[in-house]
C-alpha cells in the first residue's frame, strides 16, 4: 500500500509509471484519488469505502453510536456504484476503460463466521452483476430487483445464509412490492 502517494506526486510517477502498476484505490469516492489516477495514464481497481466496504453501518464497538462507516450500504447503493462514480468524477470513456474493476471488502471487527454470509450475500453478488453486465447510463438497480430476489432465492436454496431483502410476500406476489425510484 502507498500513502500519501501525492504528496511528492513526481517521485511516486518516476517510482511507480502508470505502464508497469495498475493501483487499488480504497479511499471514499468524494475525495477520492482514483481521478487523477486515471488522468495520469493508471489502470486501477475501485474499492471506494463508501460503496464496497461491507462492513458499513455496523453498532459501534469503540463507543455508542455506530460504527465509523455510516451508513450500511443497501445493495442498490453498491449495484450503482460505477455508474455514480462515473458521473461524480465526470470520467471520459477512456478513462473508464482504465477501471478495471472493483473490489467489496470485509473485514472483521464486526463481522464472524456466524454472520459472515449474511454480510456479504447479495451485495457481494450486486456489486459482481454491476461489474460483469454490460450496464448502461438507463440500466438501474431498480430493473436488476428482481434479480436480485431470485439470486437470494438461489442462494437461501444453496445453504448460504444470504440476507433478505424483502419479505417472502414480496417474492410470492411479482414485483408489487418493489417501487420505482430514480438515482
Amino acid at each position: 500500500a502507498i500513502y500519501n502517494m501525492f504528496a511528492y506526486p513526481e517521485h511516486f510517477l518516476r517510482a511507480c509509471p502508470p505502464e508497469e502498476f495498475m493501483i487499488q484505490v480504497w479511499d471514499s469516492s468524494a475525495d477520492s484519488a482514483a481521478k487523477l489516477l486515471l488522468q495520469k495514464g493508471y489502470d486501477i481497481l475501485l474499492s471506494n469505502s463508501d460503496f464496497t466496504y461491507l462492513d458499513c453501518g455496523a453498532s459501534g464497538w469503540i463507543r455508542p453510536g455506530g460504527y465509523w462507516c455510516q451508513p450500511y450500504l443497501e445493495w442498490y447503493k453498491i449495484y450503482d456504484y460505477i455508474p455514480t462514480v462515473r458521473t461524480l468524477w465526470n470520467l471520459t470513456d477512456e478513462e473508464m476503460r482504465r477501471g478495471k474493476g472493483a473490489e467489496g471488502l470485509i473485514w472483521g471487527e464486526t463481522t464472524d463466521a456466524h454472520n459472515l454470509q449474511q454480510r456479504l450475500w447479495p451485495r457481494a453478488a450486486a456489486l459482481g452483476e454491476a461489474l460483469w453486465s454490460a450496464r448502461t447510463s438507463e440500466t438501474s438497480a431498480y430493473e436488476a430487483s428482481g434479480r436480485m430476489q431470485i439470486h437470494r432465492r438461489r442462494l437461501v436454496q444453496l445453504g448460504i445464509h444470504a440476507e433478505a431483502l424483502q419479505p417472502l410476500w414480496c417474492m410470492q406476489h411479482g414485483e408489487v412490492c418493489t417501487l420505482p425510484w430514480t438515482r
